[in-house]
């Protein structure tokens, strides 16, 4: 009818467990039948007690023969499993977007096939309407930016191009930059506090 549930970490002590689920057995068959449960079965306890008692007067502790020294846990491998996106967006004069492709890979993918995707859609644009800007807008990760770069200088139909660190990241170096000159000290990556 209704199931206890010990916890592990209990002391040995089962005069308090007894106590504490007798009344709490009391207090279930009481609510119960007030209509506060609906069934009894859906009732589970879990019981623990202090784990340190005081011991019954004149009974002497056992001293400890080594002191309990705390060691360093073994240190992690931090392994990155990174995903590659991409994005080729196609603007008007006014700078507003026309066209939007986005692609993405898992870690086990990795960039090769975005990158391709990428080259093709420029690939095409380029020869729809060979005066279109190329501007590359990327974050400083030396991963991705190298291997775009790369694939733009490969690419034959790209004659030129233009390289930007996006809004974000930008003003992120640029505080830092600030709070250095102003004696403050390195101001992180995280840019300038939030309101």
């Amino acid at each position: 009818m209704l199931e206890i549930v010990p916890d592990p970490d209990a002391s040995a002590n089962r005069f308090v467990r007894r106590r504490l689920v007798a009344a709490f057995r009391a207090e279930v068959d009481e609510r119960v039948g007030d209509g506060d449960f609906a069934r009894p079965e859906e009732i589970a306890l879990a019981t623990s007690s202090p784990m340190e008692e005081d011991l019954p007067a004149g009974t002497p502790r056992r001293p400890r023969k080594k002191p309990r020294i705390r060691k360093a846990p073994l240190p992690i491998a931090v392994n990155y499993r990174m995903a590659f996106v991409g994005t080729v967006a196609f603007a008007d004069a006014d700078g507003d977007l026309v066209h939007t492709y986005r692609y993405g890979a898992t870690a086990a993918d990795g960039p090769a096939d975005i990158l391709r995707a990428m080259m093709q859609d420029v690939r095409n644009a380029l020869r729809r309407d060979g005066s279109l800007r190329v501007v590359v807008v990327q974050d400083v990760a030396k991963e991705m930016w190298t291997l775009v770069i790369a694939a733009l200088e490969a690419e034959p139909s790209v004659s030129d191009g233009e390289e930007l660190v996006d809004h974000y990241h930008a003003m992120g170096h640029l505080w830092a930059a600030a709070s250095i000159q102003a004696g403050g000290g390195v101001g992180g990556h995280g840019g300038p506090p939030r309101a």
